[in-house]
């Protein structure tokens, strides 16, 4: 049931706020959680995700029946106490990535509970894909098909795939640029290439077309997408069983939306960054529940396959783990000239908030959450480069030098977009069952420094440092 929202409050996350304006998760002070294990720092909802995961299976089993599975896409957040928290809530897995499949097996996913995508597969990888046993390979491109097939007959096994269809469609309100369905986009195959691979699947018998799938892209706030995109492939559907095979399995993608969160257009991203005196809000929003989103999907497949309709298969991410954690920043630095305000923090573009470039994200000041917004303030980030902005004339109570901020809905594609910048990637925290658990300590220096072959180097340091020593000691004795 949709509703209407043009503000944010801390409520709309699970938080609490006291009659000091402090800003809680459960019983826990966002403050102090910042002192204890220092920011930048991540906390994670477990609960409230957990929660959110199961509600999401409940209603899809409701609406298609029992004839569904979701799986949840680990690019989107790839932390294992994340991935373990939606597993137990009953999600299978979708990799993209060598390390996201070692990944899904070290967490005792079944293979079978296992599906591929993404767009560079390499030969090795699709070889690990097979010899795993994954439930299906979604396929990308005809080249992708080919190494398959040749694979395929290496190896003597049958692959089971999916085949990916570009539906040339860009949702209300998403970024053009951002459209992975669109046809700019070189994300799966037209038409043509999909009823060409048709010719390569009928000469293999080890290769075993299941059915479609599609992603439309992400952050998408309204159901009826995902509609406009099953009636522009329908005619496919039926040029597909007209050739002799049966679509047994429709995968919908993922894309559904954080609804406390939502896409910046083309204008808003160009402004937001040149314009000095731009600012970004939230804006008037429609809300849509989960099973909006699932009804809409249900109706259109009907409208389409009638009863007989194929398994569904849903790719949650974002709608799941990005409302449940909050990215703590603290302002290390104020600078004010020329009526211009900078908040120098710990976090920024250029390590951590990435998806602020491209998103709106909301943020509150943690010691006085409900305060009077004041003043016009630059929230800038450690880098010593101009774009290490979280935000540009935001709105904010009078904040001073030590205090900390509260960013919120950083729970997909934070992490996974973040960048050293020679700084410290931070530890993330979960809140659970009024305890707090941590899920990634803090980097080290020594962990920034594994990867790199110090021994010899600092050995050689060590022999410049006595000889020097050595040269020393001989001057000084004349």
């Amino acid at each position: 049931m949709k509703t209407n929202k043009k503000i944010l409050i801390p409520e709309d996350w699970g938080l609490n706020c006291n009659s000091s304006g402090e800003l809680f998760l459960n019983d826990f002070k966002l403050t102090d959680l910042a002192e204890e294990f220092s920011t930048p720092l991540y906390i994670l909802n477990e609960e409230k995700l957990i929660r959110n995961a199961k509600e999401f299976m409940l209603k899809a089993d409701f609406i298609f029946n029992g004839n569904f599975a979701v799986f949840y896409p680990f690019k989107c957040n790839s932390v294992p106490g994340i991935i373990n928290a939606v597993k137990h809530a009953g999600l299978s897995a979708e990799v993209m990535t060598e390390y996201e499949l070692q990944l899904a097996l070290k967490l005792a996913f079944s293979p079978y509970n296992i599906i591929v995508n993404g767009p560079c597969k390499t030969d090795e990888f699709l070889f690990k894909c097979i010899n795993s046993n994954v439930r299906f390979i979604i396929v990308d491109s005809l080249s992708e098909l080919k190494s398959l097939d040749m694979l395929s007959n290496s190896l003597g096994k049958e692959i089971k795939l999916l085949l990916r269809i570009n539906p040339g469609l860009i949702p209300s309100g998403l970024n053009k640029e951002s459209a992975t369905g669109c046809r700019k986009s070189s994300f799966g195959m037209n038409e043509h290439e999909i009823l060409e691979a048709f010719l390569l699947i009928l000469q293999n018998p080890l290769l075993t077309f299941y059915g479609l799938h599609f992603h439309l892209g992400t952050g998408i706030r309204e159901p009826q997408a995902y509609s406009d995109a099953i009636k522009k492939i329908y005619p496919l559907f039926s040029k597909i069983e007209s050739i002799g095979f049966k679509i047994r399995i429709l995968d919908i993608g993922g894309g559904f939306a954080s609804m406390t969160t939502r896409e910046l257009s083309s204008f808003e991203m160009l402004a937001s960054q040149v314009l000095n005196r731009y600012q970004l809000k939230f804006g008037n929003q429609i809300f849509y529940t989960t099973g909006d989103f699932l009804s809409e999907i249900r109706n259109s497949v009907r409208n389409y396959f009638g009863r007989n309709t194929p398994e569904i298969f849903l790719e949650p991410g974002r709608c799941l783990v990005s409302p449940n954690m909050i990215l703590l920043l603290k302002v290390h630095r104020v600078k004010e000239r020329n009526r211009k305000k900078w908040l120098i923090t710990d976090a920024g573009l250029g390590t951590i908030t990435m998806p602020t470039y491209y998103e709106y994200h909301e943020i509150f000041l943690c010691n006085d959450c409900k305060g009077p917004l004041k003043e016009k303030v630059t929230i800038t980030g450690p880098c010593c480069f101009a774009s290490d902005i979280v935000y540009k004339n935001k709105m904010m109570p009078e904040i001073r030098g030590g205090e900390v901020l509260a960013l919120m809905d950083t729970g997909a594609y934070f992490n996974a977009l973040e960048s050293s910048f020679n700084f410290p990637k931070p530890a993330i925290v979960s809140v659970k069952n009024g305890s707090i658990r941590l899920l990634r300590r803090k980097e080290t220096f020594n962990d920034m420094f594994l990867r790199d072959d110090m021994e010899e180097i600092e050995q050689k340091n060590l022999q410049n440092i006595k000889l020097d020593k050595e040269i020393g000691n001989e001057i000084h004795s004349y």
